[in-house]
């Protein structure tokens, strides 16, 4: 019987291609509330908006279930892009305590 080798596993990498969908969406969000449970985060993404003297209201726009894997790398994404906004055009703003952003964990 001839002598069994570990089988090797191919070096090649999975090209993943960009589908384009030219009616994609786009929304304004400033705030976010966050739900968390073992097997997934959801994201609620919320617009505040001023509605009067002293007064703002916010919608629900979209939520975004995701494993907590997802948001890992999502978080990590979004750490790399303000570092590069900040390279690019400067600091940030610091974050409002009573304006229209919010976001609530």
């Amino acid at each position: 019987m001839p002598e069994e080798k570990p089988s090797e596993k191919s070096e090649e990498k999975t090209v993943h291609k960009l589908m384009r969908n030219p009616n994609l969406p786009q929304i304004y969000i400033n705030g976010m509330q966050v739900a968390i449970g073992y097997y997934e985060i959801r994201m609620t993404l919320l617009e505040t908006s001023p509605s009067g003297a002293n007064e703002a209201t916010t919608k629900e726009l979209i939520s975004l279930i995701i494993p907590p894997e997802c948001a890992r790398g999502i978080a990590d994404g979004m750490v790399k892009a303000v570092e590069q906004y900040e390279k690019e055009f400067g600091p940030l703003r610091p974050f409002p305590k009573d304006g229209v952003a919010s976001v609530v964990v």
